[in-house]
């Protein structure tokens, strides 16, 4: 069934929607963006995903003309407007540059900035299957620009899973200038060691997932490391796993071909998973209401 996608205050069915070839997020990539995903047809983590965009557009300079409020009014109308599609749902929320004057580079400061949000269905058999095999990744000498932001630049991402797939991989890990591995082509890294549990200190995105199972994990008394880690350092992890909003926790059961622990799925991992999914997603599931939540409780957005 159609979607229906909004762009800067207007509904429009997704054959009809369009933005324009001047707008400099086409142009030049000069924009930013956040995922979200919905769980009994309710919104998960609304507010931290839009706290988490602003920042991105900070980050790159982008100043956003409307409130917080009114992105997350415009985000849940455009979910209501997507019921009628069956499954869990994936939103993304797009903030771009927008068109200037002409298409010079420099131009771009004077430009009116743009908004959209598109609802899709969530493939979510893909992860059902990766929690059930675990991911086989690679290591690329990439990294992603301006790491820290969730920005329109994502070609070094594209380039990673891309060469990840030629070689019948699921994902690949990025390895830094300075020899440091810092994040998956979507998520945050974590892994086990004699029971402690370590996850990448900076030069990355800050995942809101990546957040609520730090917090989650000091709780069950389990101890946290953040730090900048190397690759042989990584391979000697009893066990590692990829984190985001469309996929929660996912085992890693290989590196470049080398078997992670026993090569599947980790006992630490898959246990913190279904605790942190029980946590989480414990609650009464009126399909009629959309929500935000955190770590501390859920709160109902009007």
């Amino acid at each position: 069934m159609s979607l229906v996608i909004f762009i800067d205050g207007q509904f429009y069915d997704e054959k009809e929607a369009k933005v324009s070839v001047l707008d400099h997020g086409y142009l030049y990539g000069n924009g930013c963006w956040t995922t979200l995903m919905t769980y009994n047809h309710k919104i998960f983590m609304l507010n931290e995903h839009i706290d988490r965009l602003y920042e991105s557009a900070k980050l790159i300079q982008l100043n956003v003309p409307w409130s917080k409020e009114q992105v997350i009014k415009w985000t849940i109308e455009t979910y209501n407007k997507n019921k009628h599609n069956p499954g869990r749902k994936r939103i993304r929320i797009s903030f771009s540059k927008g068109v200037a004057q002409d298409v010079l580079l420099e131009s771009g400061s004077n430009s009116k900035p743009s908004i959209n949000i598109i609802v899709s269905k969530y493939p979510e058999e893909k992860e059902l299957l990766a929690l059930e095999k675990g991911l086989r990744v690679i290591v690329v000498h990439l990294e992603r620009v301006f790491p820290e932001s969730k920005n329109c630049n994502l070609l070094p991402s594209y380039f990673a899973i891309k060469e990840a797939r030629d070689k019948g991989k699921n994902d690949a890990f990025f390895e830094n200038r300075s020899g440091f591995i810092t994040e998956s082509t979507t998520g945050n890294i974590f892994f086990f060691k004699d029971n402690i549990l370590y996850t990448t200190s900076s030069q990355i995105l800050k995942g809101v997932t990546r957040k609520i199972i730090i917090d989650f994990a000091k709780k069950k008394g389990i101890k946290i490391i953040e730090k900048m880690f190397k690759l042989g350092e990584l391979l000697c992890a009893d066990e590692i796993f990829i984190s985001g909003t469309t996929k929660l926790i996912v085992p890693v059961i290989s590196i470049n071909d080398k078997k992670i622990g026993n090569g599947k799925p980790g006992f630490q991992t898959i246990n913190l998973r279904t605790n942190l999914s029980d946590h989480l997603f414990s609650f009464d599931s009126n399909e009629n209401n959309t929500y935000s939540t955190s770590t501390e409780a859920m709160r109902n957005v009007k």
